[in-house]
């Protein structure tokens, strides 16, 4: 297996595409194609490898840092002016040009890995590349064949950011497909001909038309900043646990040792990036961000035990860099211990899992005071009622200036800390810029989940404003029953076939096709997309699961499904008893699932619980090939990132279906459900979270 790397350079290290940064690759598609067209001989090598390129899947891009250039108005002509029939329309109109001004002198690569073979066509249509964006955009580019073993050192080398496809959807990036070159000959075709004369002699007119658009797929890329996560630890190696109340006073002493050890060379860079001091409001997405963990456990004392960073990007200083600087000088590692980066991100994830609900485990700084009151001195009820509905007009403005759009349905504010063992709010003020009556724990509960992790405020690139889930610890949409006895031959295919049998049998005759999976015809329902449950049997945790398609598409759940889920609910009240012939007749009892559930938790690594069964047949293809290509497709599909790969066992269905048991490691945590290949609703393709010792 092969890989190849597509380095682009620009002239002039200017780029003037809009919107997309990194140019999409149906942008690079397109430049491709006009320069293998450019000396009109219609090459059939090259429309070869075009035609190569449009099987591939969406390739990894390795982007180099930038940074938005002045924008500046050029006049040109008005275009409609006739058209419209004004004469007090202006004859030049303003169009804003703004270019991105890249920060490095390094390639923008597109990569992709797993190839069989690279055609020859290929080289020869990168030197032919001349300009990537817009005409203004002159580039020049080479094709570089390389060995799957020195993919990893080339993306570890390469000083941008990395970009990773993760399933398809309407706000990604343009990718070639079959039949993308064919659409961009119609159209060039039609652009010819956009202006015919309709008619004859006095009575012909010219008319316009619109060529047609071409043809490409979406994809969406992982632009998600990393986030890295440092235990504090003693001289001896064990944990250095903080009071919580300290935490905005701990990460501004961090920051400001990181961009100290960063040297008088990066000082400038630092002062902006790392600190904040002279950043406007072009670099907020550009800064890292930094944040104490507390400990969270159901009888944790709430100290905090762990430091995390998220790098966004774009940041223009080197992630190595960064990450040393952040190891602590013997100063700061004297007052609060020594950083040490860890691999562990549990603690994090529980900061990072999706919720509907949450609240301030570190208080937000807000523009809004409380009034101070001297000693012996009440505040009447109508000045705290004032003082609190200013404080949540607050925080709904600080989640949009977070980038938080989803709909709120409630807003609380106070000063007491919402968890048991919390801290008021006041007592973080200690060794930060902000007045302890700036101070405010809040709640925030929206009409769907939203991801963490959630820092609000003022001081949320100082260490505060830190939210927390607040779930109830059960997952309420998904339904499970536990076995309690009478499990006589496991098979978890044939229970969940039982299981699912039964529940049609509950359902009566007019069962859904949200259940079924069928149409009243009994042809297979197709909506567009996954919609109806999926019957699971978890032998490892002796339990029967029945998943709604939202969460195994991992999608926004999608009109009705609520209402028929909970019908579903009411229709399995008092399901008890399970009769699944060579598996036994099983007692079953409701089993509510947590939070951090090995099938429903965040994590980076997954493992095969029932076998993955492919979608395709091999064809006389590898099986391991096969199962990769395939599971690239289906990850896609489910709406899951592109993940690493490794066949632990595969073989042969007696009809001929190929099977395998699967791990996979993705880039960062992933959200479960994992439930994907040919059988998913009936059992098959189960993945359970592969959990790291604890410590």
């Amino acid at each position: 297996m092969v890989a190849l790397a597509l380095e682009v350079r620009f002239l002039d290290q200017r780029y003037h595409g809009t919107p997309d940064w990194p140019p999409s690759p149906g942008r690079l598609f397109q430049a491709l194609v006009a320069g293998a067209a450019s000396d009109g001989t219609g090459c059939e090598a090259r429309r070869a490898a075009l035609h190569w390129f449009e099987t591939l899947e969406a390739p990894v891009i390795l982007a180099p840092r930038t940074e938005p250039g002045r924008a500046y108005i050029s006049y040109v002509p008005n275009n409609d002016g006739d058209a419209e029939g004004d004469p007090t329309d202006p004859s030049r109109i303003g169009k804003r040009i703004q270019a991105r001004l890249i920060a490095e002198d390094a390639p923008l690569i597109y990569l992709w890995s797993g190839l069989e073979a690279v055609p020859d066509g290929v080289a020869d249509l990168a030197e032919r590349l001349c300009q990537l964006g817009r005409g203004i955009d002159p580039a020049y580019a080479r094709a570089v064949e390389l060995e799957e073993e020195a993919v990893a050192a080339l993306m570890a080398d390469h000083p941008g950011s990395v970009h990773r496809p993760a399933g398809s959807g309407p706000d990604g990036l343009d990718c070639p497909l079959p039949g993308s070159l064919a659409s961009l000959e119609a159209r060039h075709e039609a652009f010819l001909k956009r202006l015919a004369v309709q008619g004859a002699g006095r009575k012909s007119r010219i008319e316009f038309s619109n060529p047609p658009r071409a043809r490409f797929g979406r994809v969406r890329y992982d632009r998600a900043a990393e986030r890295i996560l440092f235990d504090l630890r003693d001289e001896k190696g064990h944990f250095w646990a903080i009071d919580a109340a300290h935490a905005g006073q701990l990460v501004s002493d961090w920051l400001k040792d990181a961009a100290e050890r960063l040297g008088p060379t990066l000082a400038p860079l630092a002062e902006r990036f790392v600190i904040g001091r002279g950043a406007g409001p072009r670099d907020l997405d550009r800064r890292i961000r930094a944040f104490a963990l507390p400990t969270l456990r159901q009888h944790g004392d709430r100290n905090i035990r762990r430091l995390a960073v998220e790098i966004p990007p774009d940041c223009p200083i080197r992630r190595d860099d960064l990450v040393w600087a952040l190891g602590g000088s013997a100063d700061f590692v004297g007052k609060w211990g020594q950083p040490v980066q860890t691999e562990d991100h549990r603690m994090l994830e529980r900061y990072c899992q999706a919720s509907s609900r949450w609240q301030s485990e570190i208080p937000l700084a807000l523009p809004v005071q409380r009034r101070r009151l001297s000693r012996g001195e009440t505040k009447a009820g109508s000045e705290r009622a004032r003082e609190e509905a200013a404080a949540r007009a607050a925080v709904a403005t600080a989640l949009r200036h977070a980038g938080v759009h989803a709909k709120v349905a409630a807003i609380g504010v106070r000063k007491e800390p919402y968890a048991d063992q919390g801290v008021m709010a006041e007592r973080f003020a200690q060794g930060t810029r902000f007045d302890k009556h700036s101070l405010w724990h809040a709640e925030v509960e929206f009409l769907e989940p939203v991801e963490g992790p959630l820092l609000l405020g003022n001081g949320r690139f100082a260490g505060l404003g830190l939210m927390r889930p607040a779930q109830d610890g059960a997952k309420n949409d998904i339904l499970a029953f536990r076995i309690l006895e009478g499990l006589e031959a496991p098979d978890a295919e044939n229970l969940a076939q039982a299981l699912r049998r039964a529940v049609m049998a509950r359902c009566g005759a007019n069962a859904p096709a949200f259940i079924t999976g069928h149409e009243n015809d009994g042809s297979p329902s197709r909506p567009g997309r996954n919609g109806h449950v999926a019957f699971v049997a978890d032998l490892p945790r002796r339990r029967l699961l029945v998943i709604p398609p939202h969460l195994a598409d991992h999608r926004a759940q999608g009109t009705g499904e609520d209402a028929a889920m909970r019908d579903l609910a009411d229709a399995l009240q008092g399901f008890t008893t399970l009769r699944a012939g060579r598996s036994g007749c099983l007692q079953l009892a409701a089993d509510p699932v947590q939070d951090d559930d090995p099938l429903f938790c965040r994590a980076r690594v997954w493992a095969s619980v029932t076998r993955y069964q492919a979608t395709h047949h091999p064809r006389g293809r590898p099986l391991d090939v096969v199962l990769k290509d395939d599971l690239s497709r289906e990850l896609s599909r489910r709406g899951l990132p592109a993940a690493e790969v490794s066949v632990l066992k595969s073989g042969f269905n007696p009809g001929g279906g190929l099977f395998a048991h699967l791990r996979l490691t993705f880039s960062h945590p992933v959200q479960g459900p994992v439930l994907l290949g040919r059988t998913l609703h009936k059992g098959g393709g189960l993945f359970a979270a592969v959990m790291a010792p604890d410590r």
